[in-house]
Parts: C-alpha cells; sequence; structure tokens
C-alpha cells in the first residue's frame, strides 16, 4: 500500500459490490472527499468461499474491477482483529473505515452481535488518526438509537453508541442509509448465506474517536488533567448524539462517634457533592438522595445516593464508569467521615 495515498477500508465484503459502488460514487469524483483515495476492500471468506457463496459471476466480475483499477482486495480479514489480519500491509492509519451490516449470521444472537460489534470499534481504534471516520450501517431496529424507523425495546438492540465507547468512538450522526448513492450495491449475506436483505429503514451511522482519559490511576495527574480539558475544548463542535447515560449507586455509614477514623471532613451533603463534582466534573448529571437508613444499636445512619452521569463530548463507556465509582468510593473513604458499604 502506497502510504502517500489516503486510504479508506471497507469491510465485510461478499460481492463487492458495495465497493465498486463506493469508487464509483467516491473514488473517481471530483467533489467527494474521498477522491483519489485508494481502497482497501476486504471479506471475512476466502477468495473461493465468497465466488461460490456470493455468486461467481458477479463476485468475479467486481473483483477484476477492482483489481484492475488498482484496488487493494484482502481476503480473511476479521473486523474484530484487524492487527493480526492486516498483518499483510502495513498498520498505516485509515481516512475512513466502512462496516456495512455486520451480523454473526445466527438468529437472535443479540448479545453476539453487541459483542461483534464491541469488539470491531476496539480493534478499529488501532487504525484511525483523529479526523478518521468510522462508518457502520445496519438494518432496521438493530441499532437502537431514536434515528430508527424500526423501534424496538433496549434490551432487543444491538446498542451500537454504547459498543462504539469501548473503542472510545462518539457518534456523530445516524442518518438513512443512502441506496440512491450507491445504484450498483447488491446486498447479500443475510444470516451468513448468499440471500439479500431489506435495506428499507436502514441507519448509517457515522463515529469520532474522543476518548476518555485513563481513570484508573489513584489520581489524575495536572498535566493529564490539563491536556484533557484542552481537548475537550477543541472538541467542542464534535458533539456524541444520543450519548449513553450511567448511573452509580454509592451507600455509606455515617458514624458521629467513630473517633478513630482518620477522615480530612466530616460529612456534609455539601461536602459530598463538592467531592462528586471535583472527580466527575461535567460528566455529572445530578446527584439524588434515595434512601436514609438509621441504626439505632449503633448510632449510624446510611445514606444510599443516585450519581447519574452522561458525556456528550468524548466516549464514556461502561468500564470507565467502574472505574471512576471505584475511585469515588476510595475518596468517599479517605475524605470524609463515612465508611462505604
Amino acid at each position: 500500500m502506497d502510504l502517500e495515498v489516503d486510504h479508506v477500508l471497507i469491510l465485510g465484503e461478499g460481492n463487492f459490490s458495495f465497493s465498486v459502488a463506493f469508487y464509483k460514487s467516491d473514488i473517481i469524483n471530483a467533489s467527494s472527499a474521498y477522491y483519489k483515495c485508494r481502497l482497501c476492500c476486504t471479506t471475512f471468506e476466502d477468495r473461493l468461499t465468497c465466488i461460490d457463496k456470493y455468486g461467481a459471476e458477479e463476485t468475479t466480475a467486481n473483483m477484476e474491477f477492482l483489481e484492475g483499477n488498482d484496488q487493494v482486495l484482502l481476503h480473511n480479514v476479521d473486523a474484530t482483529n484487524l492487527v493480526e489480519s492486516l498483518f499483510q500491509v502495513d498498520t498505516r492509519k485509515f481516512n475512513k473505515i466502512i462496516f456495512n451490516f455486520p451480523h454473526t449470521g445466527r438468529k437472535a444472537a443479540i448479545q453476539k452481535n453487541r459483542l461483534l460489534l464491541k469488539n470491531f470499534f476496539i480493534s478499529a481504534s488501532n487504525f484511525v488518526h483523529p479526523s478518521s471516520e468510522v462508518e457502520v450501517s445496519l438494518c432496521a431496529g438493530q441499532g437502537g438509537t431514536p434515528s430508527d424507523s424500526k423501534h424496538r425495546d433496549p434490551c432487543n438492540t444491538w446498542k451500537i453508541v454504547e459498543m462504539a465507547t469501548f473503542g472510545g468512538f462518539i457518534l456523530t450522526s445516524a442518518t438513512p442509509f443512502d441506496t440512491e448513492k450507491y445504484p450498483d450495491y447488491r446486498c447479500t449475506g443475510r444470516r451468513g448465506r448468499g440471500n439479500s436483505f431489506l435495506l428499507q429503514g436502514a441507519i448509517t451511522h457515522q463515529f469520532a474517536q474522543v476518548k476518555y482519559p485513563n481513570t484508573s490511576t489513584e489520581t489524575l495527574t495536572i498535566e493529564k488533567d490539563l491536556s484533557y480539558h484542552l481537548d475537550e475544548l477543541s472538541l467542542l463542535k464534535t458533539r456524541a448524539l444520543y450519548p449513553p447515560q450511567y448511573v452509580i449507586h454509592v451507600s455509606f455509614w455515617i458514624n458521629p462517634n467513630d473517633s478513630g477514623k482518620n477522615c480530612h471532613q466530616e460529612f456534609t451533603f455539601r461536602r459530598f457533592q463538592s467531592l462528586v463534582r471535583s472527580l466527575l466534573g461535567n460528566l455529572l448529571v445530578g446527584i439524588q438522595l434515595n434512601d436514609i437508613y438509621n441504626e439505632t444499636s449503633s448510632n449510624r445512619t446510611s445514606h444510599c445516593y443516585q450519581i447519574d452521569l452522561q458525556s456528550h463530548t468524548c466516549a464514556l463507556s461502561a468500564d470507565d464508569v467502574k472505574s471512576l465509582e471505584a475511585r469515588l468510593r476510595r475518596e468517599l473513604d479517605a475524605c470524609l467521615c463515612v465508611t462505604v458499604r
């Protein structure tokens, strides 16, 4: 692959009809942002399987067209393990990564398809630069965003926005799949076979990588905090669409007679609120007291709080929230006269 040329990576091809359509609509179109980029078109299966499964005449013709126009074709490429799958080329960054209609090939495999998306985003995170786009198209209702024309219960969707956060990606747009732009595209691969599927109501999701800083350490250094806030300011124009919302539940005992506990300050709600704000910053949506329990035998009071958080500017994953919760519990135990439950 020529390092002097920008590249677009297309994953999960079958008959290569989308790659041909993208080449015609973008690569040779002077008004396209991807004009004169070079395509790296990939399939999960080997070459002979693709020809046998997705139609010998059409698949062969599309491959010959792409190769004849100096585009790169690769087979046996696992979208969830790109580091090993792309060993045949230099591990460069791509201007755009496209993964159309990913599926494990099994019926009613929601958890497996979520895992597929999660591992794809983690893998793709190694092949993007700050201005790269990642594009994933899903059939109607699969993504689980308000942009879907077909709405399902959250438990029956693939939760694409949540899965993307594990790779540090935020959703920037969600629009109907543009069939008119790609007239040569013939979808195939329904449930792992050569069958076609409905594109009506399909949604194309665009993502940008805006990672949340590592919170696993005891305290973030001043340099890290400063760097993060500067990055956040520079990315205010890249706002997350439908960012996931999270809840942290924390309970603790307040014992005013616990003189043996080496704490910095006695508990007050204002001090508790200040500590939470100092840790979560702009992530904090709200703090709510859910329950108070008095234990007369020990003269202790238990408080149970619900903390809501969300990020509009960076990818906040469930793992990030777990790290934040662990750090909050440590800070509570160290800074206030409480015993975290």
